[in-house]
């Protein structure tokens, strides 16, 4: 097949004294198309679709049981005989020099017209006839019709094309909502391009600490929206488009914090996104200031509450939580890291669902009933110190003992050294 860079080059060696580039002669290359679609009434399309850069090829893939193929949409014989001549002609129209040679590539290309016509007119695919009534007249075909002609004349199936949708984020969480199309198109069939479903475009980072907003799709994975490749939702007013090759859409998107913090470090959730979390691993830095302190009511201020959040993990910048700081936790994870220095009181009340936690080394504070008695609940706390060498300023009562009369009960495990 016929590269881009191979028809400029070709063309320079026609044309002698030019030094043609793709700018040059692309709207010439899409008249040939034309000169060809109204000889044959066919409708192939434009040049310029497809040659966008000097490897490709006027040509189009199908993909059947995960086996892709590419076909020719035109021979390459024709591009010599035909499409070739005539780009030449029309550069050699505007000089008026070469009037010898401009009557040669004229004849040639009338030539080559009539032998693809002779040749070519039976074995037009499908895709590329045109409607009965808008140039040379072709029957319309069944479905079935449609199968036998390509496998008949070409040997090929019947063009289908799909649409897939990439995140293109590997920090998503992903959801049923994100996008997927089942459907194969045939070829000039509309497609309307799918967006995201979930709550206002938005879908959480893995850890939660993020929200992204859907900005677009694009069809280009790296370089980001670009103009005339891109498709951004208008509510309301579907996007479609034809489909004449496989499309992959990647999507790009706009991050937030679902964190606020204050300039000393005391963090919280904000309340837009309370009721949506499911997991949240807090990083030691937002906004670019460091994480030091879990506030009173870190999970309890403000409705709504965080009902489906599982897991709560801190960083080592983390040095204190405050009095409740954990009040309310329905989840079943919460994970202290070393740095953790003080546990205020009533920390881990209320919490019916967290049944093991580990208290690191480098806490040197507990207040009174930390780990307060919560009915029908088994509790095991795992200290890394030895019991022997358990802080002063760790109060007397930091936990609550087992009480058998409302089913709660209390296991500490001294020394653990497990992960």
């Amino acid at each position: 097949m016929l590269t881009q860079q191979e028809l400029i080059d070709r063309l320079n060696q026609l044309t002698l004294r030019y030094n043609l580039t793709w700018f040059d002669v692309k709207y010439d290359a899409d008249k040939a198309i034309n000169k060809i679609n109204g000889f044959m009434g066919t409708k192939y399309p434009k040049l310029s679709d497809y040659l966008k850069a000097p490897e490709d090829t006027y040509s189009i893939t199908n993909t059947v049981d995960e086996v892709t193929t590419e076909y020719e949409i035109i021979k390459e014989e024709y591009f010599h005989s035909v499409i070739i001549p005539y780009i030449a002609t029309e550069i050699l129209a505007r000089d008026e020099e070469f009037t010898t040679v401009f009557t040669k590539y004229t004849n040639e290309m009338q030539e080559g017209l009539f032998d693809m016509f002779q040749r070519e007119f039976n074995s037009v695919p499908f895709e590329f006839r045109q409607n009965p009534g808008e140039g040379v007249f072709f029957g319309e075909d069944t479905a079935l019709g449609i199968t036998q002609h390509n496998d008949r004349n070409l040997n090929i199936p019947t063009f289908k094309f799909q649409i897939k949708y990439f995140p293109n984020n590997n920090e998503l969480a992903l959801t049923s909502t994100f996008p997927v199309d089942p459907k194969s198109y045939v070829y000039d069939e509309e497609a309307t391009v799918l967006f995201p479903a979930s709550p206002n475009n938005t879908f959480y980072s893995i850890d939660g600490a993020t929200v992204f907003t859907f900005a677009g799709w694009g069809r280009d994975r790296i370089n980001g929206l670009v103009v005339g490749s891109s498709y951004v939702e208008v509510p309301g007013v579907p996007t479609v488009i034809k489909m004449r090759a496989d499309l992959n859409l990647y999507a790009y998107w706009t991050p937030s914090s679902v964190l606020n913090i204050t300039s000393s470090g005391i963090v919280t959730i904000s309340s837009t996104h309370r009721a949506n979390l499911v997991n949240l691993v807090i990083p030691e830095y937002v906004g670019g200031i460091q994480v030091i302190t879990i506030p009173t009511s870190f999970v309890s201020a403000n409705a709504p509450t965080l009902d489906v959040l599982g897991g709560i993990y801190l960083p080592s910048s983390v040095n204190t939580v405050s009095l409740g700081g954990f009040a309310g936790f329905k989840g079943d994870r919460i994970e202290l890291n070393e740095g953790l220095e003080s546990i205020g009181a009533s920390a881990f009340s209320s919490t019916p669902n967290l049944k093991e936690i580990i208290i690191p080394t480098s806490v040197t504070t507990i207040s009174s009933l930390a780990f307060p008695e919560v009915a029908g609940k088994h509790l095991v706390i795992k200290c890394r110190r030895l019991e022997a060498n358990k802080p002063a300023g760790w109060a007397a009562d930091w936990y609550a003992p087992s009480n058998p009369s409302n089913d709660y009960s209390v296991e500490i495990i001294w020394g653990y050294n497990g992960a």
